[in-house]
């Protein structure tokens, strides 16, 4: 707008020229006259709303400043703050509080009253602060970050307290404090909220709805533990000040119940809304909706039933919309049910039958996606028929099922996350309709991505085809050659390169080990002449160890380049990678190198390695603790050795766990019952003397731990059994025997009771053992194998190695007397003659169903 357009009756470009130029004390008109044209110059030039005239407002009043501090006027400095605000400047908020921190400094100083400011302009700059937050962007240096908006704007209202000794009507009021509030809501610091509205009522204020509701937000936003329990009871507070809480308040509860990952939060926002309709409050298709998509964040199991309630209440009430179906069908794809692809396919069947509810894309997504995640029967050929039903919709006339990126990607994924034959195939070729699609032009917004290139070198990863690698690397070529031909969206990431160096490490063909760690130093090498987007991570690293692993039983020297990978990691750690720091699968996967590695001091090498991280613990640093898992590994190594003095370091290492959970109570170095029983089972491989004392002193401690409460390491049949095993095999003096066999039949005694497991046909074999070995031939021997075998048909445990134990040391027809049955069937080996009622019979193993968390969409 030119300056003669604008609709006053004074000359704006003389006044202004006069302000800036004129000598002050010495005007051609009265001072009081001057004083009215200012402050009518100065509204204009704030009517503008441009940061030109905001400029122009505070250049005028910075002469005056200079000259005739009587020729300024309240109006003036408020009027100046206004145009700031008003102003499209970013700096226009922040402006405003500088001159408002700059009157009230005058103010403070005496003599300067006509720099009172009122408290209506306070409020404008407090609400312009918390406007300039839905702003800000991470890039604008300009904006007021979010955490700072809060301390800015109570800053202000403890200015206000400070001004209002001397001006009584800029004291803090109720509105002064709801803007507070209000901030603090936006910032999540439900805590400051809460402390400041309860200052409201030690100042005799009564707290409004608007006050309430700020607080409920607030924690809403917080993300703290139990912030929605905290939001609810603000609710219910209200109904002590004979507050009615409105359709803000109970939303805002639903809300933190929605964002909470607290058990039971999609039951409590259901119960939030059964209150909101109870009260009588309108509640539309939004706020259910919200609700539907906390029982999709849930894991409770009944989630699938309740949405569906839930949508057919709904439906009844008239309010149902597309979102609401949309919702549901993502409630069936984040569940665990095995027919949530049906029950999403049935739903949107009935979309489709319907003239009201019109499915579009996400509808049809969300469908693919239940699919994919259900596990279900030719769950990615139906997944990638119904993307193929979606394409001919598009073409008949109806853009809004037209597939996206995301929509292919999930197929992808359903392909890749199946595990069949020839499905990495078949995402592949779906990866070329995709590139052909769109560089025809026949579907602009499916061009492949970062994710769509992963998923199908993760399904090359996942297959077990002999050249899955290579076609997987080839793949990520095809990913680098469209990055470079100008697909920004197809850019490889670090979940690109994790990805094909898994490829490798899962492969069995020569050279594979090598070609995942090239492509790790490739990483890093790209990383460090400047790709940010390819800064290596801890599943990098740790991939590559676990190739070597997989290569140390047979190939020479793979452990230590499994260290070699770990070095590397570790001096990419302490440079500033955060994201390299090792963790327990990395020290796993370079602990199992060494375990499984031929190589001469491996096994010293594993002591070593866990020797290292225990020391770095104990003096109060290292990268990560001596893990239970860890010490087992190391445990089981040496137990399986048959090392001299094996037995003793295993012994140690389950010492040092046991001493270090005893004083620090870490449930991560707790030990458990592999702990135990396999430093049982070194002592009993072991050739030392005593060895069945030492072994039951180890069961004894590990009752004792689980006795004390240790439920992870309460005995199973396998430590009693381990027991037997180191009875059943002393060498010694007839006085170790007699002891050995005590605590062979003091520990089958104990099997059984206390809620211990029962012997099975492991431990029967090892005590028929033990009562061969200690006993001396004749009667008592027999009677003792006689009430042993007894037992062992009464369980259904005879297998065909008990009688073979029997058969050895016993004549046909004490073998006979022993089993209890007539071996003088012709042609049949002796365990032919055991009635089939008292054989143990292999329970079969059910087929587990395959979990993927590694979902990118």
């Amino acid at each position: 707008m030119e300056m003669n357009e604008l609709p006053i009756d004074v000359d704006v470009d003389v006044i202004t020229q006069l302000a800036l130029t004129s000598d002050l004390e010495n005007l051609d008109r009265p001072k009081e006259e001057f004083v009215a044209q200012l402050e009518k110059v100065m509204t204009t030039w704030a009517s503008t709303k441009t940061s030109a005239g905001a400029e122009t407002i505070q250049q005028m009043i910075d002469r005056l400043e200079q000259g005739d501090v009587n020729l300024l006027s309240p109006k003036m400095f408020e009027t100046a703050i206004s145009a700031w605000i008003q102003s499209e400047n970013a700096m226009g908020p922040k402006n405003a509080e500088l001159l408002l921190r700059k009157c009230a400094a005058k103010d403070k100083e005496g003599g300067h009253s006509l720099c009172k400011i009122s408290a209506f302009s306070h409020h404008d700059v407090m609400n312009a602060i918390i406007r300039s937050v839905s702003q800000y962007r991470d890039d604008d240096k300009d904006k007021l970050h979010p955490n700072d908006c809060a301390e800015r704007i109570e800053a202000i209202l403890r200015l206000m307290d400070d001004l209002s000794a001397a001006h009584e009507s800029l004291a803090p009021n109720l509105v002064t404090f709801n803007i507070c509030i209000s901030a603090y809501a936006k910032s999540g610091n439900g805590r400051r909220a809460e402390q400041l509205l309860n200052e409201m009522m030690q100042r005799n204020m009564r707290p409004d709805t608007i006050s309430y509701n700020s607080i409920i937000d607030a924690w809403s936003r917080s993300g703290e533990n139990g912030a929605a329990a905290r939001a609810e009871s603000i609710l219910n507070a209200m109904k002590d000040f004979d507050l009615t809480p409105d359709t803000f308040s109970f939303n805002g509860v639903i809300f933190a119940y929605t964002r909470s990952n607290e058990p039971g939060s999609a039951d409590k926002a259901l119960s939030i809304l059964e209150q909101m309709e109870d009260a009588g409050l309108s509640n539309d298709a939004f706020t259910y909706n919200t609700v539907l998509d906390a029982f999709a964040k849930s894991r409770q199991q009944n989630k699938v039933q309740k949405a569906d309630l839930l949508l057919q209440k709904m439906i009844k009430k008239g309010i149902a919309n597309e979102v609401s179906f949309n919702s549901v069908i993502n409630v069936y794809a984040k569940s665990s049910s095995r027919q949530s692809g049906s029950l999403a396919e049935a739903l949107l069947a009935r979309m489709e039958d319907s003239d009201e509810y019109i499915p579009d894309v996400f509808t049809y997504t969300s469908v693919i996606d239940a699919l994919t995640r259900s596990g279900e029967e030719n769950a990615p050929e139906r997944a990638q028929a119904t993307l193929e039903r979606m394409e001919i919709l598009a073409k008949d006339g109806n853009p809004s099922v037209k597939p996206n990126t995301v929509t292919y990607n999930t197929v992808l994924f359903a392909f890749g996350n199946s595990g069949k034959s020839g499905a990495a195939k078949k995402a592949e070729q779906l990866l070329h309709q995709m590139e052909d699609k769109f560089e025809s032009g026949e579907c602009d917004n499916s061009r492949p991505s970062t994710i769509s290139y992963t998923s199908v070198i993760d399904a090359y990863a996942r297959s077990n085809s002999k050249d899955s690698a290579i076609k997987a690397e080839k793949i990520f070529k095809r990913m680098e050659d469209a990055y470079r031909d100008g697909n920004d969206g197809a850019k490889p990431n670090v979940q690109s390169f994790n990805t094909v160096i898994n490829a490798w490490a899962q492969s069995s063909s020569p050279g594979s080990a090598e070609r995942a760690e090239q492509l790790l130093f490739n990483m890093v090498k790209e990383h460090r002449d400047g790709n940010k987007d390819l800064q290596p991570n801890v599943i990098s690293f740790s991939t590559v160890i676990n190739a070597w692993a997989k290569k140390a039983s047979k190939e020479a020297g793979s452990a230590m380049r499994a260290e070699k990978v770990l070095r590397l990691m570790l001096a990419d750690y302490k440079n500033g990678n955060e994201s390299a720091k090792p963790n327990l699968i990395t020290y796993c996967s370079l602990l199992d190198a060494f375990v499984k590695s031929n190589d001469a001091g491996s096994l010293e090498r594993v002591d070593e390695i866990f020797d290292i991280i225990l020391k770095a613990y104990l003096d109060g640093g290292g990268i990560i603790k001596p893990y239970t898992v860890l010490a087992n590994q190391v445990i089981d190594a040496w137990s399986k050795s048959g090392n001299v003095g094996a037995a003793e370091k295993c012994a140690t290492i389950l010492h040092s766990l046991c001493e270090i959970y005893n004083e620090t109570g870490d449930e991560d170095m707790k030990p458990n019952d592999r702990s135990f029983t396999s430093v049982i089972n070194a002592i009993a491989k072991s050739r030392k003397f005593h060895k069945a004392a030492k072994a039951k002193n180890i069961l004894d401690n590990q009752i004792a731990f689980y006795n004390k409460g240790n439920l992870e390491a309460k005995p199973n049949v396998f430590s009693f059994t381990a027991v037997m095993n180191a009875c059943a095999f002393t060498k010694g003096d007839d006085f170790e025997a007699k002891e050995a066999l005590e605590i062979a039949t003091s520990t089958y005694k104990l099997m059984g009771t206390n809620g211990y497991d029962s012997a099975n046909h492991v431990t029967y074999a090892m005590f028929l053992r033990a009562c061969i070995n200690l006993i001396p031939s004749g009667p008592s021997q027999i009677a003792a194998a006689t009430s042993v075998f007894r037992k062992c048909r009464e369980s259904s445990q005879v297998t065909e190695m008990i009688v073979l134990i029997l058969e050895r040391p016993f004549s046909h027809s004490d073998l006979q007397h022993i089993l209890g049955v007539d071996l003088q069937t012709e042609g049949a080996s002796n365990f032919d003659c055991i009635p089939d009622a008292w054989k143990f019979k292999e329970k079969p193993q059910k087929k587990g169903r395959k979990i993927n968390n590694r979902r990118q969409r």
